[in-house]
């Protein structure tokens, strides 16, 4: 068992962790974005060196929404599919 004052634990307390590194992808309505987010900033709290980072549509909602709740977001070039028949 190791003591607080242990040169063993302060050498464990010095040691810079390795942020925890997750993406988020979803949107396009509110119904994504949103639980998105409160997923985001329940991971936050759980886990304080955690670095997280959104991918969505470029020219969407989330592309706004999500730099709002404060996150960093990268939008990419894509579109739903085509569903009509031919």
């Amino acid at each position: 068992m190791l003591l607080t004052g242990s040169k063993e634990v302060k050498k464990k307390e010095n040691r810079k962790m390795k942020p925890i590194k997750i993406i988020i992808s979803g949107g396009g309505t509110g119904g994504h974005i949103f639980p998105a987010i409160a997923i985001a900033n329940a991971l936050k709290q759980q886990l304080s060196n955690t670095q997280i980072l959104f991918v969505g549509a470029e020219g969407k909602m989330e592309m706004e929404r999500v730099p709002k709740a404060g996150y960093k977001i990268v939008g990419l070039p894509i579109r739903g599919l085509q569903r009509k028949r031919p």
